[in-house]
Formats: structure tokens, sequence, C-alpha cells
């Protein structure tokens, strides 16, 4: 491994520190088999030349409600709660045009959505122009909102689950701007149950 020339004492003086984080370094330092001063030097740098290194604020994304993966449900907009995702995860969205939904149902399983998961979506104003063909989208039927793969056929739309007990829909292609969103992520959220 790789290490730059260990710093002088009078660097490391400079330090500024606090006691919780020389003791946090001193960990890091014992287990990483380094010497502390190297790390206490390093971060000391790290904080000096912090606004070069900042991270992104995260996306605020509103988890609105449920949406099937399955048969349709009602679709209802109440905001749950604002979900904090990091900006990597969605590189190329504009805040404004995010938001999420808790999948209901198993209909796509085979894409790694299950029922309990939460699905972060793009809006979609023109989803011949920002979705390709096989994108998963949720979907408005009837006032029902149902998350499917969309796949542009000659004379129709077809909604297509990821699970075979699930029937393919087909819609009128002037049905097409029933699209809401396209999926861009899907978050799994755990239960942590103590153990006995």
């Amino acid at each position: 491994m790789f290490m730059s020339s260990t710093p002088s004492s009078k660097a490391v003086q400079k330090s500024s520190l606090s006691d919780r984080d020389r003791e946090m370094v001193d960990v890091f330092a014992e287990y990483l088999e380094y010497r502390s001063e190297f790390l206490e030097y390093r971060s000391s740098k790290v904080k000096e030349f912090g606004s070069e290194y900042s991270v992104p604020k995260p996306v605020k994304v509103p988890l609105l409600g449920s949406i099937a993966a399955g048969v349709p449900i009602v679709a209802e907009e109440n905001c749950e709660r604002v979900l904090h995702i990091p900006r990597f995860f969605l590189p190329r969205v504009k805040e404004e045009d995010c938001f999420a939904l808790r999948v209901r149902g198993e209909s796509m399983v085979g894409a790694c959505i299950a029922d309990g998961d939460i699905a972060v979506l793009e809006k979609v104003r023109s989803p011949r122009e920002q979705m390709l063909n096989g994108d998963i989208g949720a979907v408005l039927i009837n006032n029902e909102a149902t998350l499917k793969r969309v796949c542009f056929v000659e004379d129709s739309v077809e909604l297509r689950a990821e699970n075979p007990r699930f029937k393919t829909m087909v819609l009128d292609p002037s049905d097409i701007n029933l699209v809401q969103g396209r999926l861009i992520l899907s978050i799994r959220e755990f239960e942590h149950e103590p153990l006995e």
C-alpha cells in the first residue's frame, strides 16, 4: 500500500482536531496499522481543503403514497414523508421532477422490485420522448396507478409485469399520456428486530 512521507512533528502540532476526533483517529490508526500522526495530519489537510471535497446536497423526494405492482390501486397523493437521497443516485434528474411511491404487490419481482419497496420516479411529460422501450413506469389507468414495464409495439402500448402470474395489459396508443413517471431508483427498507 502506498503511503506518502510521514508528516513532521511541526505539522502535527498545527492540527486542530478535537479530543473526540483525536480518539477516533487513534482507533482508525490502530485498525489500519498506521501511525496516528499520519492520519491526524491527513485529516487536518481534508479540513483545510474542505470546500473542494464538499458533498452535494441530497435530493429531497416526496413519498406520495402507494402504487400497485399487480392489480391497479386507486391513486392518492398524500405526502407521507420526504426522502433525502444522495445526489449520486440521481445525477441527471431535477429535484422538482422526482417523486416516490411505495410498491404494493408482486408483479415486478422479476425486476427485483418487491412489495414494500420504494420506487423513485422522474415525472414524464412526453412518454415517447422521455422513455425508452421497456422502461419501467408508473401508469395511471381509470384513476388507478400501476407500476409496469412500458413497451411500445406497433399499434398499442403494452404494460408488462415481471412475474408470469400477471397478464400483460394492452393500452391504446392514445392512452400513452397516462404514463406518469419513469423508474430511476428502487429502495428497499429493512425492519430490524432485536435478537432475544
